[in-house]
């Protein structure tokens, strides 16, 4: 797993041990949101899903890094106004 930061939101990038492709992940402890996230299609294609439907596919032409994949789905986010619920204490 490696993490990193976009605009102060820490990210996680892993492979995904079934189809050895990518996932990007926001990391949020305590939060009980479900935000965007995004998995490497085969194709090349980044999926981008939320609430377990997929929302947009971005093209693999475009050669995006997972740390511009993040910095989408932190768009994405902020776009349909996200926001902290809840939390497990």
């Amino acid at each position: 797993m490696r993490t990193f930061t976009i605009d102060r939101q820490r990210y996680s990038c892993e492979i995904d041990p079934r189809t050895g492709t990518p996932f990007v992940t926001s990391i949020h402890p305590y939060d009980e949101t479900e935000y965007h996230w995004a998995r490497k299609s085969a194709t090349g294609d980044w999926l981008v899903y939320r609430n377990g439907r997929m929302r947009v596919a971005l093209p693999g032409s475009l050669k995006l890094t997972p740390e511009q994949v993040a910095a989408r789905l932190l768009n994405m986010d902020q776009a349909a106004h996200l926001t902290r619920t809840g939390g497990i204490w």
